[in-house]
C-alpha cells in the first residue's frame, strides 16, 4: 500500500471545512484502496497524541516535513502558526521537490463588525509575501469548490507520481530472465469485463510473465496512443530485451497503470 501523506493547515476558523475536507479525503480513501493508495492527512486536532517534550509546533513542522502534499487554507486573518507551517513547507520544498503546496484562501463573505483590521492587515501582508515567492494561491467560494479544485490538482499528482515511478532509477541489477518463456495467447478484451482483465493481469504480474501482460495491453491499446502506457511499455520491453527482468518501480508502475482509469476507459 503507497501512503501519500498531506498536511492540512488552516486557523480555527476554517475548522468545519477542515471537518469536511477530511471526510472528503476518506471517501476519496474508498475508491483508492482498490489502486494500492492510501491519502494520510496530517491535521492538528488529530496529532495531539504524538507529541514529545519538545515545543507541539516544533512536532507539529517535523511531520509537515515528511509530508507529500501541503495544502493551507485561509479565510479572513493568517495565523502566526500557520504562516510558519508554509514557510516550513516552502523551505523543504526548495530543498527535496516536497511537499507540493496548495494554498487556498476562502473567498466568503465576512462580517465586518467582528473583524479585527490588523488580521486583514496580516492576511495582505501574507498573500504580498507569498507572491514574491513566486507561489500563486487560488479562491474558493465553498467547501464543495475546494473539494472540486484539489481534486483535480490530486489527479495531476497521481500522473506526475505515476510516471516518477516508472523512471525511478534501480541500485540492484534485476534477476535475468530464463531461456525460455511460454506465452499463452491473448484473451480476447473486448469479451472480458474491466474486472476480469485486471484480474488475469495482475496475476500475469504476480507470475513475471510481463511480455504477456505487455502483449494483453497492446490489444486494447492498439491504434490508441497513450503517454503513459508508452512509457511504461518502453521500460519494461527494454529490461526484457536485454535479458533481465523488470526492476521492482518498473513492476510496481505496470501494476499501477493496469488497475488505472485509462484501462477502464478501453474496455468501457
Amino acid at each position: 500500500m503507497q501512503t501519500i501523506k498531506i498536511f492540512l493547515a488552516s486557523s480555527s476558523e476554517l475548522k468545519e471545512h477542515r471537518k469536511e475536507f477530511r471526510e472528503f479525503i476518506s471517501v476519496k480513501n474508498d475508491r483508492l484502496h482498490q489502486k494500492g493508495i492510501y491519502l494520510q492527512i496530517i491535521q492538528w486536532e488529530y496529532f495531539l497524541d504524538a507529541v514529545s517534550e519538545t515545543r507541539l509546533q516544533e512536532e507539529y513542522n517535523k511531520a509537515l516535513k515528511e509530508c507529500d502534499v501541503a495544502l493551507c487554507m485561509f479565510y479572513s486573518k493568517a495565523g502566526k502558526y500557520t504562516q510558519e507551517e508554509f514557510e516550513v513547507a516552502y523551505k523543504k520544498f526548495k530543498e527535496t521537490g516536497k511537499p507540493h503546496i496548495y494554498t487556498y484562501f476562502f473567498n466568503g463573505q465576512v462580517d465586518m463588525q467582528n473583524i479585527n483590521v490588523e488580521d486583514l492587515v496580516e492576511l495582505n501582508n501574507f498573500k504580498k509575501r507569498i507572491g514574491e515567492l513566486g507561489h500563486f494561491f487560488t479562491l474558493y467560494k465553498s467547501i464543495e469548490d475546494l473539494k472540486y479544485q484539489f481534486s483535480e490538482q490530486l489527479d495531476k499528482l497521481f500522473d506526475k507520481w505515476e510516471v516518477e515511478l516508472i523512471n525511478k532509477p534501480t541500485k540492484e541489477i534485476s534477476t535475468p530472465i530464463k531461456p525460455t518463456m511460454e506465452i499463452d495467447a491473448p484473451i480476447n478484451s473486448n469479451k472480458t469485463t474491466y474486472e476480469e482483465f485486471v484480474k488475469k493481469l495482475l496475476a500475469l504480474i504476480a507470475e513475471a510473465n510481463y511480455a504477456e501482460v505487455i502483449d494483453e495491453l497492446n490489444v486494447i491499446f492498439d491504434g490508441k496512443p497513450n503517454n503513459t502506457y508508452s512509457i511504461v511499455r518502453q521500460n519494461i520491453m527494454h529490461q526484457l530485451n536485454q535479458g533481465y527482468l523488470p526492476n521492482p518501480a518498473q513492476v510496481q508502475a505496470l501494476q499501477m497503470f493496469v488497475k488505472g482509469s485509462e484501462v477502464k476507459k478501453r474496455l468501457a
